[in-house]
Order: structure tokens, then C-alpha cells, then sequence
């Protein structure tokens, strides 16, 4: 809104038909202070003029002793007076700020996937580099993120360190549902088979608060496959072969998506002897894996269905030479350079 008042609208002095003179002074209606650079034109002549610092205005050599005048200056309402001559004061007028109100602005958008707590303290394994080594334990697969490693009691039970907590300070996820295993011991590792993972994410200090107290160091987020829509055929086979130990392992995965649905199945077999060093034999120290695991997703119009089953059938072993039956053959493996028990591979 704009307005403005008239005292004694003008001052002239009239000696023939083209001498009056047109002065006034514009404030801000808001603070009373003068505002400059104000644009007055005669809307019958065209003839115009600005302020000057002071709010000053000043018109001379007009014909009419009435002239309507346009006001307008950036940042406030334009404004349109009737000034008539009446005696020689300047009058005041009062500009009103412009004030432009916004409708509400909305953004819609739809959520595809919740991807977790975006931070710097969490970093992700992804399936490229899990099948880098698909023997290998879950420890051994994110011991190379920054903050990791892990407890060793042989080739076979690794146990994840985050900062230096393990066991039930550090919180294993499996396809979203927690991991239950024997925990409370460093001879038992998380059972779980890296080679049906597509990605594995180590959430380590604050980040993890949102696990709850089981995350205290952090936690191990293991995602299965995705089930994506409307995905082509794609399947996958691989096998290998290692010398330490005469191991070897096959693998296997097939999916698909189409619209409404989608489906993924996968199967993994390992098996691998006794390891060796350079010198000798580390007796029991192989491992038998069979994994087989399998998700299907079907997607009505307001919901999302999935359900994932795996299953881990581990037969591993555990360094003979490791176990000790007294205190004295504790201490006599400790101080013998060679494990005290080797036997032929098996």
C-alpha cells in the first residue's frame, strides 16, 4: 500500500503562463527518512526529475497551476497525486515499501531407496570387490576400510574390529534382519557367506547410534541382491582353483526383472584342506562351505513385497595345534617354533 500526504502541496510564482514550479520532498512512509533517486514525472508534459539525497524534488517552467505527477522508484509502490498550486511550501510525501508475497512452493519427488545415514564415517564394500576373493571371510573383506580389522583364531574364525571393539559391540546386519551368532567368544566368527552379498557397509562412531546400543564400535550392514524391476536376464558363473591348501570353490547367480516382479537365486560351493607355510603343514585347518540363497519381489500399486531366504552350511576347522589340553602344553606350543602337532594334509 502506498500513500502520502499533502500539506501545502506546491510554492509559485506566476510572472506569465509557463512559470510555475513544482517542489516537494519524498520520504519512506516507515522510517521518515528521505529517499533519493525518486522518479517524478508531469503526466502532461512528460517532464521529469529526480531527488536528490535529501528526497528533494524540484520542477520549474509548468503551464498549469494542476499537474498530475507519477512517482516510482525500485523497491516501493508507485503512486500517482494531483498537485494544484497553493503557496510556496514543500510538501511531504510518503512512499510504502513493495513487499511481494510468494505462493507455496511444493517439490514431489518419489523415494526409490532408503540408502542410510549419509556420513564419513561410513563406507561401503562393493560386490566388485567381494568377488575379488569369494573365499574369504566377512572380516577379511572390510578389514581394508579405514578403522577396521579383525581378530584372528585361525584361516577360518575372523572376528571384525571396529576401533577396537568386537563381539557384541559391533551390531552384523543381514539383509536388514540382525545376525544372531556365538559372539561372546574369539573362536566364533559371523556365519555369514560373502559370495551371495552385493555390498557390505561399515557404519563406525556416531553413525551407528541409529543401530542402537548393540552398535556401540559400529555396525556391518550386509545387502543382499536388490531385486531392481524391469532389469534383463543376467546370470553369472565362476570357479577357481588355489594351491595353498588344494582348494577350490564354484558359484553361481541368475536374475531377472520385469515390471511387476522380479527374482534372484544363487548357489555357492567351497572347499579347501589343510593349509601350508613354507616349512610345514598347518594341520585341520581347511573348511567346507555350501550356500544356496534366493529373493523374490512382487510390487502392487501402493506396496512393495519381498522375501529373501539364505542358508550357510559351514564345516570349519580349527587349528589342531591351537588347542591345548593343560596348562603345560599351552606353554610348550607357545615356546615351540613349529606347531607341536603336524600330520599329512587332509
Amino acid at each position: 500500500m502506498v500513500f502520502f500526504t499533502v500539506g501545502t502541496m506546491l510554492s509559485a510564482q506566476r510572472t506569465d503562463s509557463c512559470t510555475y514550479e513544482l517542489q516537494g520532498i519524498i520520504l519512506d512512509a516507515d522510517t521518515k527518512e528521505a529517499i533519493p533517486y525518486v522518479q517524478v514525472i508531469v503526466k502532461e508534459t512528460q517532464r521529469f526529475t529526480l531527488t536528490d539525497l535529501d528526497g528533494k524534488f524540484y520542477l520549474e517552467d509548468l503551464c498549469d497551476e494542476s499537474n498530475t505527477i507519477l512517482i516510482s522508484c525500485l523497491g516501493y509502490c508507485d503512486t500517482t497525486c494531483q498537485h494544484f498550486y497553493e503557496g510556496k511550501e514543500s510538501p511531504y510525501i510518503y512512499l510504502k515499501k513493495e513487499v511481494s508475497s510468494l505462493e507455496t512452493v511444493m517439490i514431489v519427488a518419489a523415494k526409490t531407496k532408503d540408502e542410510g545415514t549419509i556420513s564419513i564415517a561410513q563406507q561401503r564394500v562393493d560386490n566388485v570387490q567381494l568377488s575379488a576373493d569369494p573365499t574369504q571371510t566377512l572380516a577379511a573383506a572390510i578389514s581394508g576400510v579405514n578403522g577396521v580389522t579383525f581378530a584372528s583364531a585361525g584361516n577360518n574364525v575372523q572376528l571384525p574390529v571396529i576401533h577396537g571393539l568386537y563381539g557384541n559391540r559391533v551390531l552384523t546386519l543381514n539383509n536388514g534382519v540382525k545376525h544372531g551368532f556365538q559372539n561372546w567368544g574369539s573362536d566364533h566368527a559371523p556365519e555369514i557367506d560373502i559370495s551371495s552379498a552385493n555390498s557390505v557397509t561399515v557404519v563406525k562412531g556416531a553413525a551407528g547410534v541409529r543401530y542402537g546400543p548393540e552398535a556401540l564400535g559400529g555396525a556391518i550392514v550386509v545387502e543382499a541382491d536388490p531385486l531392481y524391476l524391469n532389469e534383463p536376464l543376467r546370470a553369472r558363473v565362476g570357479t577357481g582353483y588355489q594351491t595353498n591348501g588344494n582348494g577350490y570353490f564354484a558359484n553361481a547367480e541368475i536374475g531377472q526383472g520385469w515390471q511387476k516382479w522380479s527374482y534372484h537365486l544363487g548357489a555357492n560351493y567351497t572347499k579347501i584342506g589343510d593349509r601350508r607355510t613354507p616349512d610345514y603343514s598347518l594341520t585341520n585347518s581347511g573348511k567346507e562351505e555350501k550356500g544356496i540363497s534366493g529373493g523374490l519381489r512382487y510390487r502392487l500399486e501402493n506396496l512393495d513385497f519381498k522375501v529373501y531366504y539364505s542358508n550357510l552350511n559351514q564345516n570349519l576347522a580349527l587349528l589342531r595345534s591351537s588347542i591345548a589340553s593343560s596348562g603345560t602344553a599351552f606353554v610348550k606350543a607357545i615356546n615351540s617354533p613349529e606347531p607341536v602337532i603336524i600330520r599329512p594334509f587332509s
